[in-house]
């Protein structure tokens, strides 16, 4: 029941929680009372058709929206446990009248997308409302169909699931069928015995033992289930063997297939992933300490991810109630250098025996990798831990941010560092992945510290994989790679640029564990698992699988694989980590997807070739390209390209200003004014602005808001302006929030240019975050901005070249783009590099603020007034219209031909770039 988006626990600062264990669980779930009732309001569409995530909310115009918790992860059948935050720019909300309230330990409620329908309710509802067009469903999507359907209690599967099956054979070949079969059987099982444990009273620890479960070919319908010693040892305990057995014959047999080999049910499991024995885990019960030491071998990329590094958000089950511990030292090639940065959890370890570490971690960027001293470094580290020490050492490339790491692709280089004494290399370059497991909120930096950290922990406990790793010492050409609650993509979810190991084609080695989590959503049990794989990169499949992920589903289908041309090759500094694609196009003759940014040589090179080549982390380019843009021309410049250093303008300080932060404010509704208006002293009243949430203004009164300098009521409540306090308490007690919040200010020098004035005879406009073209309005005195927007003064030519191709094009390739979030304009990679040629130039006003203004060009000042005219009035369509001929006449100006190409445009500003510093 999960999506990529961001998701995140009710946090105890956001809300007031209370621990409550639900009934016939066992588990102990955070739950908040402010949130235990809602109402199913909205959903995102996953894919076109079928299941959407639901989406809850506390009304009809909710300013935050949850998901819910399900008892059993996936189980459509299953109940609401609780709800967590959840943003997402794709939530639709859905029609009033079909609104859904919930309440915690309501029966799950899901939302289905047919034919641009959508339903709402439990599956046998949605069930029965399909009843017209359901044959038509199962002809058309029997997989689609099939979904449903498994939750429809008593509804006959065996048949559906034969049509499914014979839908991915024709598709994609009988063995990835049987494939797909074998897993949706697993699927199924681990949903009913994981609802049987329930309703058992079995707690977290078998939940997370049935992960273990493995299910193996015995025929073409027969399949043999081999259950872990620990799942059967509870059952029994429990004296529910017999329901086990006959829960999981009943889903098998449901699904038209048979269950033979039965009395493994009752056998401990062999297979390929090393386990350890029950006796094993009762030896070390005891509560584990985990040492670690991340030393810091220089360079900008290092230190930047070592700040980042801290003790991941879980524990292996096996250190028990022990500790991480954490130090963090910067070191040369020759010696070691102070400490720069120390978190740890306890008093440093640094003095006990043999050092006191069981990891240590070399973090490095490419240079000090690549240095023949790197051995003198291994030396310098072992004897500061002594001669007892006997822990692992592991690499850590600092990935860098436009092209992968030497240190993961170059196999001589991986030798050596065995030689050197090194246990392992951690692909750090699995968090660069579109199917990376982790936190889904991380931005790129601090994926790559969890990566680091979590890798380190796993090789500090007295599991399987410390004990793989030295009995085998010296072969760090198998790098380390881990994943958390990967089931949901398979081995997938552990694959990166640099290695392919989808259905162990790769894998050397692997071994499962459990781990729990910690600070938000504390003691949630999850799965993982831990592997060794070959440096065998096989990007063409990595590619494909980042195709498929990318694009919508079927569209990956039609596109072939073809071979990149050599002269677009030597371009690039990583040319076997390239995979060239086809798709029916006459715009372009190939499209290489690369796991570098492209240079601007390389953009050219693919341009002559009649190709497109993109990054395969640049996701919107992908979708722009195969999805049949028809504006889409050659050379073709995508998103995430490799920019020279940039540095700021200082004359384009203060030029774009970021609007308000929601913590620096008092957000009052109409109703929350009119009762606190009177009751406010004059200062207080003057402060008041109306806030601008969105381009279009509300035309409701009711729908409008107003909002105060919250340090500014704050500092009344403290000189005794008691009805300050009063509506201090009001917004925190309504809003969630407790009373130490927030006592700073946050960003108050963004909140001051928000609250100033523009300068007499221009405006103030507001320009939405990362949308290109950029979108404008023109706030209204007394206005203030939400943070989405950027405040910019000036005449007409703040939408005549903010609004222009020439600025779409800069801020397309400046975004500041996340894993997680949309991408974003930054003030100053966006704004403050960006080089404003004449006829427009930025001016300050006495008050020191910024302004965009046009000098003397009569032909298109007059153009854009008549632009600003249009904004102000929201003719939306005309002012498109008009931004046309604007660009024309810029372009023009410049000496470039209207239909320029976009990488002649970055070329150009470039340039300007350039010679202001000779």
């Amino acid at each position: 029941m999960a999506a990529q988006h961001d998701a995140r626990r009710v946090s105890e600062r956001d809300f007031r929680h209370c621990e409550e264990v639900f009934p016939g669980a066992g588990i102990v779930l955070m739950i908040d009372r402010g949130t235990s009732e809602l109402i199913l309001a909205g959903y995102v569409a996953m894919t076109r058709r079928g299941f959407a995530l639901p989406c809850f909310a506390s009304g009809p115009r909710p300013n935050a929206w949850y998901t819910a918790t399900c008892s059993v992860d996936a189980d459509h059948l299953g109940t609401i446990i609780g709800f967590e935050v959840f943003e997402s720019d794709d939530i639709v909300h859905l029609a009033s009248q079909v609104h859904r309230p919930v309440l915690i330990g309501s029966a799950w409620t899901d939302v289905f997308i047919w034919k641009e329908r959508v339903f709402v309710g439990t599956p046998q509802e949605i069930w029965n409302a399909l009843e017209e067009e359901r044959d038509q469903m199962l002809s058309a999507v029997p997989i689609t169909g099939l979904d449903l359907a498994l939750s429809v209690p008593d509804q006959n599967v065996a048949p559906l699931l034969g049509s499914a099956v014979d839908f991915m054979r024709n598709r994609f070949g009988d063995e990835k069928a049987l494939a797909w079969k074998e897993t949706l059987a697993r699927q199924q099982v681990l949903i009913g015995l994981r609802r049987l444990a329930l309703e058992t009273g079995l707690g977290p620890t078998v939940l997370s033992a049935l992960s273990g479960l493995e299910l193996l070919p015995r025929g073409s319908n027969e399949l043999a289930l081999q259950i872990p010693t620990d799942v059967t040892r509870l059952f029994e305990k429990a004296d529910s063997m017999e329901d086990l057995h006959g829960r999981t014959r009943q889903i098998v047999e449901r699904l038209g297939l048979v269950l033979v080999d039965e009395e493994s049910l009752e056998s401990a499991v062999q297979t390929s992933l090393p386990s350890e024995t029950a006796d094993e885990i009762a030896a070390r019960e005891g509560d584990r300490d985990v040492r670690i030491l991340v030393a810091v071998a220089g360079g900008r990329r290092a230190v930047d991810i070592a700040r980042l590094i801290t003790s991941p958000e879980w524990r292996p089950a096996d250190i028990g109630q022990g500790q991480i511990m954490l130090d963090i030292e910067e070191v040369g090639l020759n010696p070691l250098k102070k400490s720069v940065k120390g978190k740890l959890e306890r008093p440093s370890s640094a003095a006990l025996p043999g050092g006191g570490y069981d990891v240590v971690v070399l973090l490095a960027d490419e240079e000090a990798l690549m240095s023949p001293r790197i051995s003198s470094l291994h030396e310098a580290l072992v004897a500061r831990l002594d001669s007892e020490w006997s822990g692992i050492s592991l690499i850590a490339p600092a990935l860098p941010e436009d092209v992968p790491s030497r240190a993961l692709t170059d196999q001589t280089l991986l030798g050596e560092f065995g030689a050197i004494g090194f246990n392992a290399v951690i692909d750090t370059s699995v968090a660069r992945s579109p199917f990376w497991t982790g936190n889904p909120r991380r931005a790129f930096d601090r994926r790559i510290a969890d990566v680091i950290a979590g890798s380190a922990v796993l090789c500090g406990t007295d599991g399987p994989l410390r004990r793989r790793l030295k009995e085998y010492p010296g072969a760090p050409e198998l790098l380390l790679t881990f994943g958390l609650e990967y089931k949901h993509r398979g081995e997938l979810g552990l694959a990166s640029e640099v290695t392919w190991a989808h259905h162990g084609h790769s894998s050397a080695w692997s071994a499962r564990f459990t781990a729990k989590t910690v600070g938000r959503g504390a003691g949630t049990t999850v799965d993982g698992i831990v592997q060794l794989r070959d440096c065998r990169t096989q990007f063409g499949n990595f590619a494909n699988a980042v195709l498929h992920d990318a694009l919508p589903v079927g569209f990956a289908d039609f596109i072939s694989e073809i071979d990149v041309p050599s002269k677009i090759k030597r371009d690039l500094a990583f040319p076997d980590l390239a995979a060239g694609f086809k798709r029916a196009s006459e715009a372009f003759e190939g499209i290489a997807i690369c796991a570098e940014a492209p240079s601007f040589a390389a953009l050219k090179a693919a341009g002559r070739q009649g190709w497109a080549i993109i990054r395969y982390t640049d996701r919107e380019s992908i979708r722009e390209i195969l999805m049949g843009d028809s504006n889409v021309g050659l050379p073709y410049m995508p998103r995430q390209l490799r920019l020279p250093p940039l540095s700021r303008r200082p004359e384009n300080k203060g030029l774009a200003t970021r609007g308000i932060d929601p913590r620096d404010v008092l957000r009052l509704t109409v109703a929350d004014w009119e009762t606190w208006k009177t009751r406010m002293s004059s200062s207080l009243r003057a402060e008041m602005r109306h806030y601008r949430a969105s381009l279009s203004q509300p035309r409701a009164v009711e729908g409008r808001e107003y909002v105060l300098p919250r340090r500014t009521v704050q500092q009344a409540a403290e000189s005794g302006d008691g009805d300050a306090l009063s509506l201090l308490r009001h917004v925190d007690r309504r809003d969630g929030r407790d009373r130490t919040y927030l006592l700073t200010g946050k960003r108050p020098a963004d909140l001051r240019v928000a609250w100033s004035k523009p300068a007499r005879g221009v405006s103030r406009y507001i320009l939405s975050d990362g949308i290109v073209p950029c979108e404008f309005a023109e706030l209204k005195p007394n206005e203030v901005p939400a943070q989405r927007f950027f405040i910019i003064d000036g005449d007409g030519a703040v939408p005549a070249l903010l609004g222009s191709r020439i600025f779409a094009v800069w801020a397309r390739i400046t975004l500041t783009r996340s894993m997680s979030w949309m991408p974003r304009f930054s003030v100053g990679r966006t704004f403050e590099t960006f080089s404003v040629l004449p006829p427009f130039l930025v001016t300050r006003a006495e008050a020191g603020l910024a302004r965009l203004t046009l000098a003397d060009n009569k032909r298109l000042r007059k153009l854009a007034e008549e632009l600003r005219r249009l904004y102000h009035q929201r003719s939306m369509d005309s002012a498109k219209k008009l931004q046309l001929e604007i660009d024309g006449v810029i372009l023009r100006q410049l000496n470039l031909a209207e239909e320029a190409s976009d990488l002649a445009i970055v070329e150009l500003l470039l340039e300007a770039e350039y010679a202001r510093h000779m």
